[in-house]
């Protein structure tokens, strides 16, 4: 679909697969139909057992397949379309999504008119309900829990004017290649789950900035792959456990005694909840903490590169986790509403 005089795609959207043959069609049926045309699409196939790889055989020869012996989960198949891509810029994007005929135009325009960021998050919709927010970027906090912002609110332009994100949520995140060549892809020890907060954390390490575009929509089912709506132990245990290797990995030590505080209070708080209203995760947050402890070397080794190279001050980075946690009061209150209201019990 490339229309760029042969030089190659200003965008190449890459889309990880496993086992999602019954949400492809209507993902690539959405892209096909975008009203902007200068882009590739590119579906990692990772292992999938399902009729996948017959289905786009068959029905979007148009898409360029990397197939895969076996699962090597999200981070592993995004670098994969990634380092097969031909595009300027690069999109990770959910199978389990539908884009809006208008999405890689509106992405194209911010890519023209912002040439300061080098990193972009779209307005992600609910699939079921589309006046509902799934998120408008992601951030961490002091305590590094992480979170999607705005997620389960109703969608009424109160974030539009979000501006400045500290990263992108894989289902729909926008990278200037040249920034990825530079810091590196995602990282694959982290399998699935956090590895794009990482990305943004490494980003922002090395002084590149990320902003919120809100005219660029996309819909979201959510837990195609995997349950993590209903937050299953193994969903459970991933998050805490790569938070922990961001912890090891990217945060500067006088950094990490300032937030020694909200770490220890928030994670006692998240403990007694769990204990509370999900007894049956309580064993995998400590399950999390050997598996990130058995990776610490690892992680220490690859976190003297990324300080090694910093570009953004220790106060500055603080900066970024304070903000997140002012945000986080916020999308606390969004998702207590949320849950109530619903009669559903917030995990």
């Amino acid at each position: 679909m490339a229309v760029d005089g042969g030089k190659g795609p200003l965008i190449s959207v890459v889309i990880p697969n496993w086992n999602g043959a019954s949400f492809l069609p209507v993902c690539l049926d959405s892209l096909k139909s975008q009203s902007f045309r200068d882009f590739e699409v590119i579906v990692v196939d990772n292992g999938s057992t399902d009729n996948s790889r017959d289905l786009l055989a068959s029905k979007y020869k148009w898409v360029r397949v990397v197939p895969l012996g076996k699962n090597e989960g999200f981070a592993g198949g995004c670098n994969h379309g990634i380092s097969s891509s031909h595009g300027r810029w690069v999109i990770l994007m959910n199978n389990d999504t539908e884009a809006h005929k208008d999405w890689l135009k509106n992405i194209a325009v911010a890519i023209k008119n912002k040439p300061e960021y080098s990193f972009f998050a779209t307005k992600i919709l609910r699939f079921d309900k589309r006046d509902i927010l799934d998120g408008t970027g992601d951030f961490i906090s002091r305590s590094l829990f992480v979170f999607r912002f705005g997620q389960f609110d109703t969608d009424q332009g109160q974030y539009d004017g979000l501006g400045e994100i500290f990263s992108p949520c894989g289902a729909s995140a926008v990278y200037r290649k040249t920034m990825l060549d530079d810091i590196g892809l995602l990282d694959e020890d982290f399998f699935a789950y956090l590895e794009d907060i990482d990305l943004g954390m490494r980003a922002h390490i090395s002084g590149y900035k990320g902003f919120f575009i809100p005219d660029a929509v996309i819909y979201h089912i959510g837990g195609a792959s995997t349950d993590s709506e209903q937050m299953s132990p193994w969903v459970y245990k991933q998050n805490i456990r790569n938070m922990f290797l961001i912890l090891f990995k990217d945060i500067p030590f006088p950094v990490f005694l300032i937030c020694i505080p909200s770490m220890i209070f928030w994670h006692s708080a998240h403990l007694f909840y769990v204990i509370r209203r999900r007894r049956e995760l309580f064993k995998y947050y400590f399950i999390a903490l050997y598996e990130s402890l058995k990776l610490y070397r690892k992680m220490r080794i690859k976190r003297r590169g990324i300080l090694g190279n910093k570009a953004i001050s220790n106060s500055d980075l603080y900066q970024l986790l304070k903000r997140g946690s002012r945000l986080n009061w916020i999308q606390y209150k969004i998702r207590k509403r949320y849950f109530t209201s619903s009669g559903r019990v917030s995990h």
